[in-house]
């Protein structure tokens, strides 16, 4: 393998490390390698998951407002803690703010309108639910409710329990109830704890838009329709949670790991991810332009690598995460 490549075996296992950094970007003095935005709207997101839990252990989904969660000094307690202030949980946060700030629609690439191939849908999501396959539009149907459920009234993010991984939703849940009954003027915390009880096991990321979308996006798959055309207008119309999914099943990779070599590390994952796929070369070369644009926008260029290297990082790209950490840790040890 090129020794420009090398280190891309262990890609989605920097991604750990990366989150590492994110705890010190969004609860430290420093800012490293993570914008002034990304920062503004992962801090936006735990208001809101802060506001979505405190909601439910009160009894009532609307929960208090994010001004409340600020002047009342809950916010401040929570992010002092190892549940909230740790690098899972960081990284969930920045995913969860460059979805939204990526998720604008995009004018990149102008469509040739004499090409029959380049049909353009403005909301592909949309065009499936008024299709014809009953199973599809369902399916796209709920993804749609749960996109929406992503975004509040003034159009700033959300991220909610249901968002999360499994690990993170108990321990997270028992940070907020505690730093909740710290601000309380309640004196008896039994209530608010068997209230949290009630909560964890209320989780379900089968709600969640990830899990909707990996739905939705198999059977897109059975029906052999995930094309060029859809990535191209899925990524145009902003919807990157779905595009990650649709390649993530493309290449038989978990959906975390296609996010992170698509947006979190280095380029070069991205473009030997996209150039693995079984596209034709103007495909390949519109998507990795359109990718690029979102990360740094410049376009990306098509790897020079030789297949079998590609194929063996593909391969090993496909482990289980754990086992892949695991051994790096091995490796480094």
């Amino acid at each position: 393998m090129k020794r420009r490549y090398r280190h891309l075996a262990d890609a989605p296992t920097r991604v750990a490390a990366s989150g590492s950094a994110y705890v010190d970007a969004l609860f430290g003095p420093a800012v490293p390698a993570l914008s002034d935005e990304d920062r503004s709207l992962a801090m936006t997101c735990l208001v809101s998951l802060a506001e979505h839990v405190v909601g439910r252990l009160s009894g009532h989904d609307g929960g208090p407002s994010p001004e409340t969660i600020l002047s009342t000094g809950l916010l401040q307690r929570i992010e002092g803690m190892p549940a909230i202030r740790n690098a899972d949980m960081s990284a969930a946060l920045v995913q969860r703010a460059r979805q939204h700030r990526f998720g604008v629609p995009s004018s990149i690439g102008k469509i040739d309108e004499t090409d029959a191939s380049s049909r353009q849908v403005a909301d592909p999501v949309q065009y499936m639910i008024d299709g014809s396959d009953h199973d599809l539009a369902r399916r796209a149907l709920r993804y749609a409710e749960a996109r929406t459920a992503r975004v509040d009234g003034e159009g700033q993010p959300i991220l909610t329990l249901d968002d999360l991984a499994h690990q993170l939703v108990e321990p997270a849940i028992w940070a907020i109830a505690a730093a909740l009954a710290r601000v309380s003027s309640d004196t008896e915390p039994q209530p608010l704890v068997d209230r949290a009880r009630l909560v964890v096991l209320d989780h379900d990321s089968a709600r969640s838009a990830i899990a909707r979308a990996a739905h939705l996006a198999a059977r897109l798959a059975e029906r052999d329709e995930v094309d060029g055309v859809l990535l191209r207008d899925t990524l145009d119309s902003g919807d990157v949670l779905l595009f990650s999914v649709l390649i993530a099943v493309e290449s038989s990779l978990s959906t975390g790991t296609a996010w992170s070599l698509l947006f979190d590390v280095d380029a070069d994952a991205a473009a030997i991810l996209i150039a693995s796929l079984d596209m034709s070369a103007a495909t390949t070369d519109m998507l990795l332009g359109r990718i690029g644009a979102l990360r740094t926008g410049t376009p990306l260029s098509v790897p020079d690598i030789e297949p079998a290297d590609a194929v063996r990082l593909m391969s090993w790209w496909r482990l289980n995460p754990r086992f892949r950490n695991a051994a790096q840790d091995v490796s480094g040890a």
